[in-house]
């Protein structure tokens, strides 16, 4: 935890999940969870297979993550706010 992430680790099964709430996007970058996570479990034997993305991104965090790291991340250009606004417009 820090201010703008809220965290919560959870036993599902023989795996944990770390659930990440980042209330401050501007404070606190998705990669940058992503990898404390990763450095985090491999001393306990574990590793961070993926990100999943709940929700919707505003384009300008999608712009901060290098593109090469998005599938990782459980991100894509349809994940933010702003293509579903357009979608919507479109439909």
């Amino acid at each position: 935890r820090r201010p703008g992430l809220r965290t919560l680790g959870l036993a599902v099964g023989t795996r944990a999940q770390v659930s990440c709430n980042i209330v401050d996007p501007d404070a606190v970058a998705v990669a940058d969870v992503f990898d404390a996570v990763s450095r985090g479990a491999g001393p306990l034997g574990c590793t961070a297979e993926r990100g999943e993305l709940v929700g919707l991104v505003p384009v300008r965090v999608l712009a901060g993550v290098p593109e090469h790291r998005w599938v990782e991340l459980g991100l894509s250009a349809g994940a933010t706010i702003e293509s579903r606004r357009e979608g919507r417009r479109g439909a």
